[in-house]
C-alpha cells in the first residue's frame, strides 16, 4: 500500500461527519508518510492546519476538480504542500503522540 501511496501526484481524502470536532483517519497521515500532496481536511484536534500550506481544502466537487487541475499543472507546488504535511505530521501526528494523548485522557477520566 505505501508504495502505492509514494508513487501518487495528488491523494484525496475525505471526511465523514461521525466527528463535528476533528478529520482522524488514518489515510490523512498514511500519505503524509509517503509525501503525497492533496487533502480535505476541515479541523485538526492537534492544532489549527494551514490550509493551503500544509493540506489543500476542497469544500465542493466543483472547487476539488479546480484545484487538482491546478496542482497538476504546477507539481512543485504539490510537493511544496507535501513535504509541509509530511513535516507537520512527523512533529505532531505519531503514534507516540497519540499515545501520549490517550495516557493524559486516561489519568484525568480514571
Amino acid at each position: 500500500m505505501f508504495r502505492v501511496l509514494a508513487r501518487l501526484k495528488l491523494s484525496l481524502n475525505c471526511h465523514t461527519d461521525i466527528s463535528s470536532r476533528s478529520a482522524s483517519n488514518m489515510r490523512l497521515y498514511e500519505v503524509a508518510g509517503v509525501v503525497a500532496p492533496g487533502h480535505r481536511l476541515e479541523e485538526q484536534s492537534q492544532g489549527a492546519v494551514r490550509a493551503d500550506v500544509e493540506v489543500v481544502i476542497y469544500p465542493s466537487l466543483e472547487e476539488c476538480v479546480e484545484k487538482i487541475d491546478w496542482f497538476l499543472e504546477r507539481p512543485v507546488e504539490s510537493v511544496r504542500i507535501a513535504e509541509a504535511w509530511c513535516r507537520r505530521t512527523h512533529l505532531a501526528h505519531t503514534y507516540h503522540h497519540r499515545a501520549s494523548l490517550l495516557a493524559e485522557l486516561m489519568r484525568t477520566h480514571m
